[in-house]
């Protein structure tokens, strides 16, 4: 069969429905594209953000300070909030320092608002990035907020010298305010601090390279012939010394001089080369610092427009290219030094071979070390996604990244906008640029937003400290839009619109050591997920995009008394597999006026929002979050100690019930012995007679229960015709009839089959008429009333732990790591109670209370019967 691309093809019939005026329908309809949908007017943010509607109450961290100064190594930042509050605490404020610790808040929004609407101040465009020009700015504001507070003179007075003394302790630094280039701003401060401190252990290295070279060059010309003419003798003691000394008289007294061979003088020669490029450097400057190449579009922030020449700022068509281009230079120069320096110090340590090192030192330039690259300037290449990303700037971006150099492309994206695609919400997957990057293997990724300036510091330091290339994927917000930067960049953290993480790969050799998450909300889950009075929600993609005026026309109204089964939740509609044909999922939304609406989500929307849960589930997957293979092994674990403690629990319970047995066997015949003992007032002959009677009656039933045991032997005793006792002999008389009574109890007793030894005890003193206790094993009685102390049939005992996290001083396992309880009075009745409800093999007996004071005793006594 052929394929004919130009044959015509039958067009699909439309469906012709007749009209309904049903909200669920015409909702159903909008759903899946056939119904148009104008744009939802005003101003709506997701239900979770309520709490922020108020924009004054958002702290933000702008202007960030990037300190000078080193801590281990890194740069150091400080957000305004907290450099404000730690001002505050460590500066003598003088007279009004109370007042001003009392306002500090109202100081720190007036400075916020100011650095965030410059339009009123005329210098803003050319210095809005300059530390001195944003110092004068935070400065001025506190003083306009003096001002605005109407107070009277002298406190005002005091108030603003406050404000002027916290602003002149501020630390020193750069000071960055918030707009399109402040994480370039930040990048370039942790790259210049990181070369200069590489170079300034560099520079210390080979100084003591030039030192110790110098030295031995000096003794080089000692050796030999030469050393001992007049000339070399007055040239190594100096003018003044030869002042002192003759130097032609002197070299006639010391002669020529032996011992070890001088060097050849070619390679004499080769070492006062590389002594004098060392030297060169030391003395010369050392090239730019940093170079940042900019696409053509993007300018140059304001606060670079007076840096010195240290710093190299180009503008170029293909960035990436340029940055390569750049790289290479610089290796040839730095290659020189570097290969300088290790020839003298191949000298220096004796182990320089002419024969196998003269190739490598007249070679091209050499590949560099992982050290040696720490050296170079580090260089950025800047893109617009939504401008300057197309097929040659990728193809560029993939040469960077597969270079091994380190070379930093720092690539500003909208979170909504898809950068490979002019649709926002289009039929294919989103790419990620960032995930483009892990893809290359040995390349870093990084991805953050301009909102937060100290997560973007701390990656920037880390990956400058690798030799490898990095890709950062900077979110960015218009400035000027609602709801302003921070909720917009904010919720596209918290909607997976744009997930924060750091790819190093040289973190480790498993992807969750190489991938981190820990800066995303609820890393965990697929959705952060929000209780809130008026229900719970989860924060989806949908909810950022309800933030963008472009995906206005991917919502419509639900009316707020149309409830009908259909109406889904999108988080729920999402893992329906698709979602039922007829469902209409739904997201709530505040109003202007703070009514919480249910909004209909177009399919279109829904794809969209499917497409990033699927890339949030690939990352949690590299990172070791819910990955399947993890747990796969975790299951086969957790079966297997189950089958483990199944066998452990099966082979107790047998333990167990045979010890019961015994012990009911044991206890049958300790039993009928009190009663033959208590009840038959036998001579010591017939009482060991009847003990042995009793023994082998109680062993011929050892199998039955304890109860019927007990009755069957009292049985067959008495329908025996068990010998009477001594005082039937007598015939009458009163002994006669003691006998004869207590002959009655015995059956009696032994014959109901439960009664206990005491009960027989109670019945004899009964019958002979005594009001004397028996002895202490009579005393003993099982009256529900009496105490009884708390136990555990250990035996029973599945090792599961609860116990023991109630009250490790109460319960304790004893050596076959079986619970015991080691002192009652260590814990509580209640503790007592709450162990045995949670006793999975109801092995614990809390007994009565020790304690008659405890409180709630009768609901405890409740709660306890059924475990007695």
């Amino acid at each position: 069969m052929s394929v004919d691309a130009d044959r015509e093809r039958p067009m699909n019939p439309k469906v012709q429905v007749t009209a309904n005026r049903d909200p669920i329908v015409e909702l159903q309809r909008f759903v899946h594209g056939a119904l148009p949908n104008s744009p939802l007017e005003g101003d709506w943010i997701p239900v979770a953000m309520q709490p922020f509607r108020d924009t004054a109450r958002i702290r933000t961290p702008y202007p960030f300070l990037l300190m000078d100064g080193e801590e281990e190594g890194h740069s150091r930042g400080v957000s305004w909030p907290d450099l404000l509050h730690r001002a505050a605490s460590t500066t003598d404020l003088g007279e009004g320092g109370r007042f001003l610790l009392d306002n500090l808040d109202r100081f720190e929004r007036a400075v916020r608002e100011s650095l965030e609407n410059p339009e009123g101040d005329s210098s803003g465009a050319d210095g809005q990035g300059a530390s001195a020009h944003l110092l004068d700015r935070i400065r001025s504001a506190g003083r306009t907020s003096v001002d605005a507070l109407g107070i009277s003179d002298t406190p005002k007075e005091q108030l603003l010298q406050a404000w002027d003394r916290l602003v002149d302790g501020l630390p020193v630094g750069s000071w960055v305010s918030l707009h399109e280039s402040s994480a370039l701003d930040v990048w370039k401060h942790c790259a210049v601090r990181a070369v200069r401190r590489d170079r300034g252990a560099l520079r210390e290295e080979i100084l003591d390279v030039v030192r110790r070279t110098r030295e031995l060059l000096r003794l080089e010309r000692l050796r030999g012939d030469g050393a001992s003419k007049p000339e070399a003798v007055s040239a190594e003691l100096g003018e003044e010394a030869s002042s002192w000394f003759d130097p032609s008289r002197l070299a006639q007294v010391t002669g020529s001089r032996s011992g070890a061979v001088p060097r050849a003088p070619e390679r004499v020669k080769a070492i006062e080369a590389s002594l004098e490029f060392l030297e060169a450097y030391v003395e010369g400057e050392e090239g730019p610092e940093a170079a940042v190449v900019l696409s053509t579009g993007i300018d140059i922030p304001p606060s670079w427009e007076q840096e010195d020449k240290r710093q190299l700022t180009l503008h170029d068509d293909d960035p990436c290219a340029r940055a390569l281009d750049l790289f290479e230079r610089e290796i040839e120069v730095w290659s020189g030094l570097l290969r300088a320096r290790k020839h003298l110090e191949l000298e220096l340590e004796g182990r320089f071979d002419p024969e196998r090192h003269s190739a490598w030192l007249e070679s091209a330039q050499p590949v560099l070390s992982r050290d040696a690259r720490a050296f170079l300037p580090p260089i950025a290449a800047v893109l617009d996604a939504t401008t300057s990303l197309d097929r040659m700037h990728l193809s560029s971006l993939s040469e960077v990244l597969r270079g091994r150099l380190p070379i930093h492309v720092l690539v500003t994206v909208d979170p909504f906008e898809d950068p490979g695609a002019e649709e926002c919400l289009g039929e294919r997957s989103r790419l990620e640029l960032a995930y483009v990057a892990i893809g290359h293997r040995k390349a870093a990724a990084h991805q953050g937003v301009l909102s937060q300036p100290g997560s973007l510091m701390r990656a920037f330091d880390r990956l400058l400290d690798r030799a490898e290339p990095a890709l950062h994927v900077i979110g960015t917000s218009p400035l000027d839009g609602k709801p302003g930067p921070w909720l917009h960049l904010g919720a596209a953290v918290e909607g997976r619109a744009h997930p924060l993480f750091v790819y190093d790969p040289i973190a480790g050799r498993s992807w969750a050591r190489r991938l981190e998450l820990g800066d995303n909300p609820a890393p965990e889950l697929a959705w952060p997920h929000h209780s809130l009075e008026s229900g719970d929600e989860d924060f989806t993609f949908a909810h950022f995009a309800l933030l963008d005026p472009r995906a206005r026309t991917q919502f419509r109204l639900i009316p707020d008394d149309l409830d009908a089964a259909d109406l889904v939740p999108l988080s729920q509609y999402l893992g329906n597999d698709g979602g039922a044909e007829a469902e209409v999922p739904f997201i709530r939304a505040l109003d202007a006026e703070g009514r919480t609406i249910r909004l209909a989500v177009s399919r279109a929307l829904v794809e969209a929002t499917r497409d990033r849960m699927d890339y949030w589930h690939t990352l949690q997957e590299l990172a070791g979050i819910d990955n399947e293979f993890v747990q796969r092994a975790v299951d086969r674990s957790r079966a297997g100690l189950e089958e483990e403690w199944d066998s452990e629990r099966s082979q107790l319970a047998e333990q167990h019930a045979q010890a019961v047995e015994e012990a009911k066997a044991t206890a049958a015949t300790e039993a009928l012995e009190g009663v033959a003992r208590f009840l038959l007032d036998l001579d010591p002959h017939a009482t060991d007679s009847m003990r042995s009677l009793l023994s082998a009656t109680a062993d011929s039933q050892a199998e039955s229960a304890a109860g019927s045991a007990v009755g069957d032997v009292a049985v067959s005793s008495t329908g025996a015709g068990s010998a009477p006792g001594p005082g039937s002999s007598s015939g009458g008389g009163a002994d006669g009839d003691s006998s004869d009574a207590s002959s009655d109890a015995s059956s009696d007793a032994l014959n109901s089959g439960t009664s206990t030894a005491a009960e027989s005890a109670d019945a004899h003193a009964e019958v002979h008429g005594e009001s004397e206790a028996q002895p202490d094993a009579v005393a003993e009685t099982g009256d529900d009333d009496e105490e009884m102390d708390p136990y555990v049939d250990s035996p029973l005992c599945t090792s599961c732990n609860d116990c023991v996290q109630i009250n490790p001083r109460l319960f304790v396992y004893d050596s076959n790591k079986q619970v015991e309880i080691k002192d009652p009075n260590a814990g509580t009745y209640a503790q007592l109670v709450q162990a045995a409800e949670k006793c999975p093999a109801r092995c614990i007996h809390p007994g009565t209370p020790l304690d008659p004071n405890e409180p709630n005793l009768d609901e405890l006594r409740r709660r306890a019967a059924p475990f007695n």
